[in-house]
């Protein structure tokens, strides 16, 4: 028990620095670089600027900073996950789906669900995150196609990902990076994780305690 504390206490700190770092950057970073991208813009625009190839450049320079500072907020903290489950969960499969615009993914959402914590999001973005990324590794030839649902149950929240993978290059017992997802999960959210097979298709399930009760 007080080792599921300690994780607890120290995933919840974990993410809250990892919050007030991205929101630090958004307010800050963020607001700056923007503004020097749009005076560089509306320099080059003026009917008396001289326009040059090393304007050019630091135009350039500034439009990717501004690019690599929103990136790096929102791998420090996802939007919406203060607040919202589903537009986090789309906005976050959006972005996969820019990176890895190979593999056939679905996302099935209800129209509406209840607040969740701005921890429990983190947790269950992470979580997806990293099961998709173990599942790619594994998969890289030839990457299974991805069905991924949000459901609520009685008193609990439900994330369903469901990989068909011909190959069955998927099998839990045989990735040690999944026991350790699957026990991360369930200690970090005092929740449930469990898969089902069959035929060439691997379910994940991971529940947690949720305020849609």
């Amino acid at each position: 028990m007080e080792t599921r504390q300690a994780l607890q206490w120290w995933c919840h700190r974990q993410t809250l620095r990892s919050y007030h770092e991205a929101e630090q950057i958004r307010d800050g970073l963020l607001q700056e670089s923007f503004s020097l991208w749009r005076a560089l813009e509306v320099s080059l625009a003026h009917p008396d600027a001289k326009p040059n190839q090393e304007w050019q450049k630091q135009l350039e320079l500034s439009e990717r900073l501004h690019a690599a500072l929103q990136q790096m907020s929102d791998r420090l903290s996802p939007p919406y996950s203060d607040d919202n489950m589903i537009l986090a969960l789309q906005y976050a499969i959006e972005m996969y789906r820019k990176q890895h615009p190979n593999v056939q993914l679905t996302l099935d959402l209800p129209i509406n669900w209840q607040a969740e914590s701005y921890e429990t999001i983190r947790i269950v973005l992470m979580t997806l995150d990293e099961l998709l990324q173990i599942a790619l590794t594994q998969t890289r030839l030839e990457p299974p196609a991805i069905a991924i649902a949000l459901r609520p149950l009685s008193g609990l929240g439900e994330l369903v990902v469901q990989f068909t993978d011909p190959a069955q290059s998927l099998n839990p017992l045989h990735i040690k990076e999944f026991a350790y997802l699957r026990r991360a999960f369930q200690i970090l959210t005092s929740g449930k994780c469990f898969y089902r097979c069959k035929d060439a298709s691997i379910t994940w399930h991971f529940r947690w305690a949720s305020q849609l009760a």
